[in-house]
């Protein structure tokens, strides 16, 4: 920082020299000097509503708010602590905060970790001067599903509305009347809707705003905090896990400015409840006389590994988790390649296409595009990826970044998702993506213009939905390569970066080296003390059609749930018994783990000590808040005992050991040149093509007893563009029937001009709605034929 962009200041006497247009008030926190305030945030814009960080600054005739005003070369200031007008000036603000505030602390949700509270003890009047009656209204009211109001509490800060207006664009309660008359005011048609809800709840600073699923649950002063990493989604951010008598009550975001600011979408701070359902498995299950019985780890893992054994030639298939923890998912393709002699093993229960391989093996293991990237961006472009659904906070980030640094950002996809203000829309029909990135690639319209004249300040991020796109990942290169871009993948799976560095993948291994890559394999085979299987392994579709037709000997399921999430399999749940030999592992006894023969209980996130890789390739850490149920273990615990009891050289005797060593695999140099990217041809396709949208709030294990979350999805709806309603004469509202090869469903149609013409759009999963159901699991694309519905059913 140079002389001319810094400006030199004294603030309580001490000298400090700061950016130029930094506030009197982070000046103060830089000294470590704390100045009370109420609506101030270090991510909101400045307001000066509390007035309750007043001090003096010399040559200033009254006290000014330290929130609002910018340091200056040559400034005094003092605050509360030696100056006896900002001192005064304050006890003032505290007492006009307690006229009609209620002394409700001991029943209050904020009590006892309430600025309002300390502030009070630290600098108000030690007795107040009001004796009228206090203002009073009916409480709680529920602006939503999830957050409950108390209006006689709130100071005015308007944290809340600044929230929802700067930062989640949504729209919130108000503030009404003016002086002594100004209240909260909210939208009785209009509830509160947003998916980042709960961060108005966290940075509500008295109690007015509150959860309710925490309310009257707890004092802070009773809970065990322990910091972790969100693994919902592929945002990676920071999260605290608050416990009580070792049952999670609460989870806060935690602020980190190089990932999610100080915000948590809902999924992330309501999803928890599953953590202690009383339904979680407890103990190792062996199938007896046909029944799965309890038993001890050393006979559940002796006949597991037995079992496996007997696979034989037909050899065993690994499935894993798209939540499971960097060590977890390590743990089980070592195990694949070690001690099983085979590289079927992955996280991708869907089809892909042939160039995804080489694409993928280009990034794993290597530093990608960050966050702060995206706000030194010109433009972004976003491919096949819906942000606001499946990365909640990198939308956020976005947001901010065309907002406050005017970043631009062009869709490229089936639909639009929810707009980022000046965004630009390229409508692409599932399965000619390709055709679309290449013409932005030529300078073609108006986004096209813009990236070419943006040359080498472009982001892409491509969704792993564009994988399912013929030629989707080489055009999204391709347009890379033209525009000299960074290049970032957003998996659609919480963890799915980390799985791909760790060698969840039948053709790479860790850190993104080639299964065919002879000197890559023989780094790794140094490593782990065996010979590694030379030939691509079986993708998530091949191990599951093998499996289905006799010819896998044994099946691993660590973390997953096919019978759940495979898609347009015709009861799946049936096929595992020409499988040969099951093994699963996981939380709940779902469909599958009940054919299975072997059945581990596994540990949570919030159970163990984990990390977790982000869409960025940044490792987020994350330690027990909680104790397992019973005799569950971490996958990684599971994977090595399973290992030595099959007789494989597991190196590694604890998770230290386990962790150091993929890092290395990660951080060493990979020896294989990028080679050419296959180009897969589209098929030709009459009609509408089915799009099916992943949805943050729809179904799974993350959501079960989420009671804050409930009904917080919406309705299941097909979605067409107003043309094909128009053609197809479909009218919002009315009943249509979607048929492709595989299935029919029956839905209400809505239409929406961002959604690409020629498709339909579908959640993935809601409501009890599989768009599952639809699909072919063999097909890149899906034809669907949409007719309306007759009154009659037909």
């Amino acid at each position: 920082m140079t002389e001319e962009e810094r400006v030199n200041l004294t603030i309580d006497a001490r000298a400090i020299g700061v950016p130029k247009g930094t506030l009197v008030i982070r000046a103060a926190e830089m000294l470590g000097i704390d100045i009370p305030r109420f609506c101030d945030h270090a991510h909101l814009m400045p307001l000066g509503a509390c007035r309750m960080c007043l001090v003096e600054i010399e040559g200033q005739a009254k006290p000014v708010t330290s929130c609002t005003t910018v340091c200056a070369e040559g400034m005094v200031v003092r605050t509360q602590e030696t100056s006896g007008m900002a001192r005064k000036a304050q006890i003032g603000v505290l007492e006009f905060l307690l006229a009609n505030h209620p002394l409700d602390c001991p029943m209050c949700d904020k009590g006892g970790e309430c600025p309002l509270q300390d502030q009070v003890l630290a600098y108000g009047p030690g007795e107040s001067r009001f004796v009228e009656p206090k203002r009073r209204y009916a409480k709680p009211v529920a602006i939503s599903g999830r957050i409950l109001l108390d209006r006689e509490r709130c100071v005015l800060c308007a944290r809340c509305t600044r929230f929802a207006n700067e930062i989640a664009g949504d729209p919130f309660i108000e503030l009404f009347e003016r002086s002594a008359l100004e209240q909260v005011g909210f939208f009785a048609e209009a509830p509160f809707e947003s998916v980042f809800s709960g961060n108005v709840v966290q940075i509500c600073p008295v109690g007015a705003l509150t959860s309710v699923s925490y309310r009257f649950v707890s004092r802070p002063f009773d809970l065990v905090s322990t910091s972790s990493a969100c693994n919902h989604c592929p945002s990676g951010c920071g999260l605290r896990a608050d416990a009580r008598d070792g049952r999670i009550v609460r989870q806060l975001a935690v602020p980190d400015s190089k990932v999610n600011d100080a915000w948590i979408c809902d999924k992330g701070r309501y999803g928890f409840a599953y953590v202690g359902d009383p339904e979680r498995l407890r103990t190792p299950l062996v199938r007896r006389d046909g029944e799965l019985r309890p038993a001890p780890w050393t006979e559940a893992l002796a006949a597991a590994a037995a079992g496996l054994k007997a696979a034989g030639d037909k050899g065993t298939g690994v499935l894993v988790g798209g939540h499971l923890a960097d060590e977890d998912a390590y743990a089980w393709a070592k195990l694949a390649r070690t001690a099983l002699s085979s590289n079927d093993v992955d996280a991708r229960l869907r089809v892909g296409s042939p160039e995804e391989d080489e694409v993928l093996s280009r990034i794993a293991g290597r530093a990608g595009p960050t966050y702060a990237d995206l706000d030194a961006a010109r433009v972004v472009v976003l491919v096949g990826l819906d942000a606001h659904e499946e990365a909640p906070i990198l939308w956020l980030r976005l947001r901010k970044a065309a907002l406050r640094f005017g970043v631009g950002v062009v869709v490229v996809g089936s639909w639009a998702g929810r707009a980022i203000p000046g965004g630009k829309y390229a409508p692409a029909r599932p399965g000619r993506e390709a055709a679309v990135l290449r013409a932005l690639a030529l300078g073609e319209g108006e986004a096209g213009e813009l990236l070419r004249a943006s040359r080498g300040r472009v982001v892409v991020l491509v969704g792993e939905r564009l994988a399912a796109s013929p030629a989707g990942l080489a055009g999204a290169w391709s347009l890379v390569e033209a525009v000299d871009a960074q290049f970032g993948w957003v998996p659609s799976r919480p963890n799915g970066r980390g799985l791909l560095d760790a060698g969840v993948h039948p053709a790479l291994l860790p850190g993104g080296r080639r299964v065919d890559d002879s000197w890559a394999r023989a780094t790794v085979s140094e490593i782990w003390r065996t010979e590694l299987p030379k030939a691509r392994g079986r993708d998530g579709v091949e191990i599951l059609t093998a499996a289905a037709r006799g010819e896998l000997g044994g099946l691993i399921l660590a973390g997953v749930n096919p019978a759940r999430e495979f898609p347009g399999w015709p009861g799946l749940h049936d096929m595992f018994n020409p499988a040969g030999f099951t093994v699963a592992i996981g939380l709940f006894l779902s469909e599958v783990a009940r054919t299975a023969d072997v059945v581990f209980p596994a540990a949570v996130a919030q159970e163990k000590e984990c990390s977790f890789t982000n869409w960025e390739g940044r490792s987020r850490k994350g330690r027990a808040a909680v104790a397992a149920p019973g005799a569950a273990l971490p996958d990684w615990e599971i994977a090595g005992r399973l290992a030595s009891e099959l007789g494989a050289p597991w190196t590694t005797s604890g998770r230290e050991e386990l962790v150091a060593e993929l890092e290395g695999l990660r951080s060493a140099p990979v020896s294989a040149a990028a080679g050419p990217i296959q180009v897969t041809e589209a098929p030709s396709l009459d009609g509408m093509v089915l799009a099916c949208a992943t949805t943050l709030l729809g179904e799974g294990v993350a959501l079960r007893g989420a009671r804050d979350l409930e009904g917080a999805a919406g309705p299941v709806r097909a979605t067409l563009h107003p043309d094909d309603a128009r053609r197809l004469g479909v009218t919002p509202g009315s009943r249509v029937r979607l048929g492709t090869s595989t299935g029919t469903a029956v839905l209400e149609a809505s239409l929406d001009a961002c959604v690409a013409p020629g498709c339909v759009r579908v959640p993935w999963e809601r409501g009890g709605f599989r768009a599952s159901e639809l699909l072919d699991p063999g097909k890149l694309v899906v034809a669907c034929r949409v007719e309306l519905e007759r009154g009659d059913g037909r």
